[in-house]
């Protein structure tokens, strides 16, 4: 099995770069290493691409082991046949061999084998072709009732004549193709959850993923049943075309009696629950993708530009709780107001707040959307907004009280309460969400579909590239990182992660050659690691960028060519550095390993020294006559924050306590296949209000434009 061309065929890539790639994974290479600085040796592989290279690697390579065992253990029984050659060759995972080589190796007594112990094998052999004999003379030689024997032979017939690969297919198909019958029980639905099912007919191969994940909850919840009735004539027909046996047409009529009684009796249950099983890990993929989708657009969000923000986690009877960081998101202060019910101090909360204000030059406040969000809101307009120049905007709370209570929040701040380090977590997000986020579980961030129905390790494992993905795609401050997000980074883990925070703790890092001194960070750790570290206060220039250790000479050389030196270059204006280096033709830099792709990367860190790569983020202002859903009137038009994407519409945070649905019908005036091709999470969009149904707390909404 050729598997860097199987790979390369199934990515539509070059073959020499899928090759090197599997290279490159053999050696040691870390994904995100080989992505951003061996995009030239694969020939443009991503990380996505890389990711599926790795796993079809890890699958291909079992399912030659698993065919090679099968052989041997086929060889040691004297049971290899070219028939079982052929079928082990058809399988396309270990599952499948195993399947195949379950007759041989399975303790379980089944007719087939009871029969087989009988030793009426010779007696099926001679039905389906296997060999030549006479049947009568080899039946007359046994034993018994030669009704019940034949019978029992057909037991052994019926398992063999379905017993490849292929045939599981067939049914397969036929059960897609096949009209499904869907059963609803009222009863068993009062909110009404379910209702739309009810009209969804056709074949499976038609229904949406959410429209599947929503049988199968459905089915579970005893809601929903689903009937599904193959033509079995068209199953036997197609085996019979795959011409696996050719039974003489003296016995055809039993091996056609036997291959009917396998596919009822064997491969129509096992092929609908395979096929159920496909569908259901299909749409479990697809939900998996748009948690990822939504969680990376979520993480990469912009920071805002401002020294020092104040964040508000609202509440009740426990009133308020305010915390104030700086740029660098240290703390500087807290406290507690009570503006809400049922004190509603708004003297005193007005009076500590307007202290902090002028005590830190907050040019910030963020405030959270949780309970007691909207009271919060009015006091701070009548008595905040009004008198001091800050800018406002209200931030999703999803998450803060994981973090809050987590381990690293208890180490960090042991002398604060829970709430308050929520507020904490509130300010830091907007300062930088993708250095704040990384220390939640991504499934406490309010971006997922179906994500509790799914399966929960291939979610983890999918999410946890996501957040690799977007650490190493931005780089982090070596200096200033936390632990959850030093973890991620290329060829680091928690352990190293807790190694480097120690070391600058206690000595500081001048340089990011300085890493090599810790323990536990040898020349290989660092070289994986090392291009997504930045240092910003250290004495080399280039250790601000994302440029590899091993491309400094590169990028020194370039700005030698241009005439300047760091300290120099340091001091023009990005508009004359993208210039300059504009002006830099590639192709006397490239060399071995270093490739045009690398080259370009390197031009492009060198324009962008100290700029950020997300950019800079503009919150949305509500609309301030709305408070509840009581205010939302039809027909108005108001701004809004996407929140959440699913596959039929999008979610959007109004500044009150229910978020709007713009269905995906209303989104564009078109028909979309893909409702993240114009919508993602964070975008800030003007909505009108279609329908409003209080009692269910629900808000239609349409589209008006992104802004």
């Amino acid at each position: 099995m050729e598997i860097a061309k199987i790979i390369a065929s199934e990515l539509n890539h070059n073959l020499d770069g899928i090759k090197r790639a599997i290279s490159l994974f053999d050696d040691g290479n870390t994904l995100h290493f080989i992505a951003r600085y061996r995009k030239d040796q694969t020939q443009g592989l991503e990380a996505e691409q890389l990711l599926l290279l790795q796993t079809r690697i890890q699958h291909l390579r079992k399912l030659g082991e698993a065919r090679d065992k099968a052989i041997k253990k086929l060889q040691e029984l004297d049971k290899i046949s070219d028939v079982l050659l052929l079928a082990l060759e058809e399988a396309r995972s270990a599952h499948e061999v195993d399947e195949i080589m379950k007759p041989y190796r399975s303790k379980r007594k089944t007719k087939a084998s009871i029969a087989r112990e009988k030793g009426f094998q010779v007696i099926a052999d001679i039905i389906m072709g296997k060999t030549k004999g006479d049947l009568k003379q080899t039946l007359n030689q046994i034993d018994g009732n030669k009704e019940e024997i034949i019978q029992d032979t057909l037991y052994i017939i019926a398992e063999e004549a379905i017993n490849f690969p292929q045939c599981q297919r067939i049914a397969e198909e036929e059960i897609l193709k096949t009209p499904v019958i869907i059963g609803y029980n009222l009863e068993n639905d009062e909110n009404g959850k379910y209702e739309s099912l009810k009209h969804l007919s056709g074949q499976l191969t038609k229904l949406q993923p959410h429209q599947i994940q929503a049988i199968f909850r459905g089915q579970d919840e005893k809601t929903i049943t689903l009937t599904i009735k193959p033509k079995l004539a068209i199953i036997k027909r197609k085996i019979n075309d795959q011409k696996y046996f050719t039974p003489p047409k003296l016995h055809n009529e039993l091996y056609q009696k036997a291959l009917e009684d396998g596919i009822n009796r064997l491969l129509l249950g096992r092929s609908r629950r395979a096929t159920m099983s496909s569908l259901k890990e299909k749409a479990d993929n697809r939900a998996i993708e748009v948690f990822k989708q939504n969680l990376q657009n979520l993480l990469i969000q912009a920071p805002i530009e401002a020294s020092v923000i104040m964040a508000i986690d609202p509440g009740f009877r426990t009133g308020c709780k305010v915390a104030v960081v700086d740029k660098d998101a240290e703390l500087l202060d807290v406290a507690t107001i009570y503006p809400t019910p049922p004190k509603k101090d708004f003297s005193g909360s007005a009076k500590t707040l307007s202290k902090l204000i002028s005590d830190h030059s907050v040019q910030f406040i963020a405030l959270g959307n949780g309970t007691g969000s909207q009271e919060s809101r009015e006091f701070l307009k009548d008595h905040i907004l009004s008198k001091f120049s800050v800018n406002f905007a209200i931030i999703s709370e999803s998450g803060a009280s994981v973090y809050s209570a987590s381990k690293s929040a208890q180490e960090e701040f042991p002398n604060l309460e829970s709430a308050t380090r929520g507020a904490i977590s509130l300010a830091r997000r907007i300062l930088d969400p993708l250095g704040e986020l990384v220390k939640i579980d991504p499934k406490s961030l309010g971006v997922g579909q179906y994500q509790h129905d799914v399966n929960q390790k291939t979610l983890e494992e999918s999410l946890a590239f996501v957040v690799e993905k977007c650490i190493n795609q931005i780089g982090v401050d070596v200096s200033t990182s936390s632990k959850e997000a030093l973890q991620y980074i290329s060829g680091l883990n928690s352990k190293i992660a807790d190694r480097i925070i120690e070391y600058r703790k206690r000595i500081g890092l001048n340089n990011l050659n300085d890493i090599l001194k810790i323990s536990g960070i040898g020349q290989v750790t660092y070289d994986q690691a090392v291009g997504f570290l930045r240092l910003k206060h250290s004495e080399e220039m280039l250790d601000k960028t994302l440029i590899h250790k091993d491309h400094y000479h590169i990028a020194t050389s370039i700005i030698t060519l241009l005439g300047y030196n760091s300290d120099e270059w340091l001091k023009l204006k990005y508009s004359e550095k993208r210039k300059l280096v504009g002006g830099v033709k590639s192709e006397q830099f490239i060399a071995n390993d270093v490739g045009s792709s690398i080259i370009s990367d390197i031009k492009h860190e060198l324009m962008n020294i100290g700029i950020d790569p997300r950019g800079v983020r503009k919150f949305t202002s509500f609309d301030e006559g709305i408070n509840s859903i009581e205010d939302l009137k039809e027909r108005k038009i108001i701004e809004g924050v996407i929140r959440n994407v699913v596959d039929f519409g999008a979610f959007v945070d109004l500044g009150i306590k229910e978020n709007g649905l713009i269905h995906i019908s209303n989104i564009v005036d078109r028909f979309i296949s893909d409702i993240h091709t114009v919508v993602k999470v964070g975008d800030k969009v003007k909505v009108e209000v279609l329908n409003v149904n209080i009692s269910k707390k629900r808000i239609g909404l349409k589209l008006i434009k992104l802004i």
